[in-house]
């Protein structure tokens, strides 16, 4: 039941126009949480370089390398 509500919150945050968001539970309620506070308070790390991340890219499908990501760390 928890995730059909989190899935389906997640639905109604997309369609109401949101962008940046995950859907939560606070407190007893449905919230919508800003994805660059969640990251902020997050214990783990991911290396934008390591293993794990090119792993999740593989498996959705996405390229390995974007545009414009070197000329940035240079």
């Amino acid at each position: 039941m928890y995730a059909l509500m989190l899935g389906q919150n997640a639905v109604h945050g997309a369609m109401a126009g949101y962008t940046n968001f995950s859907a939560g539970l606070c407190n007893n309620r449905s919230v919508y949480l800003p994805i660059q506070e969640l990251l902020k308070r997050s214990p783990r790390n991911i290396r934008p370089d390591g293993r794990t991340i090119e792993r999740v890219l593989a498996v959705t499908g996405q390229p390995l390398k974007q545009e414009g990501v070197e000329e940035q760390k240079k």
